[in-house]
């Protein structure tokens, strides 16, 4: 996926979009999770990281109180997504950042934290899945930060079934 300069853009999800941040990551967009923060430090975090925020609160810059963060409002890249729903969401951020999808990159961050994944060998993950997933998948993937352990599982095929109604 690159966007229009060919620079990926690093996205930063509010608590109020944490199922979109986690679909974005199925697509290899990296969302950092911004845990519960007050607004002022969400803005602070996303400017001095240079990520896009991406929130459903259309009046976050009105309720900016920290006095070293109102000169700044203006850098604050954000998008306000219009819509409640999971599909038009996506749909808007790829139309307003103008990222090219790239089904290659599917499943290959943490869901969790947004850590890329790194190949596992089945002999590693022994032990850490469940036994029937153990005796009938090959290949695994484990997350570099926070260890959880991936695979391609029935629901693999249910999650590029709603991609697809995007028409990626």
């Amino acid at each position: 996926m690159t966007g229009p300069d060919d620079q990926e853009p690093r996205f930063l999800a509010d608590d109020m979009v944490g199922k979109l941040a986690r679909w974005l990551r199925i697509m290899g967009l990296d969302v950092a999770p911004a845990g519960r923060v007050d607004d002022n430090s969400l803005m602070r975090r996303a400017l001095d990281e240079d990520c896009v925020l991406l929130t459903r609160h259309a009046r976050l810059l009105e309720q900016i109180t920290a006095k070293d963060l109102k000169p700044r409002r203006a850098e604050l890249k954000w998008i306000v997504l219009e819509s409640p729903h999971l599909l038009p969401q996506i749909a808007q951020i790829l139309q307003v950042t103008g990222i090219q999808v790239d089904t290659g990159r599917f499943f290959t961050r943490c869901l969790i934290c947004n850590s890329l994944l790194e190949p596992a060998s089945r002999e590693d993950v022994a032990g850490e899945v469940p036994e029937f997933t153990y005796s009938i998948q090959d290949q695994y993937s484990r997350c570099r930060n926070c260890n959880k352990v991936f695979w391609k599982g029935t629901h693999t095929d249910r999650i590029l079934k709603r991609l697809t109604q995007l028409q990626l």
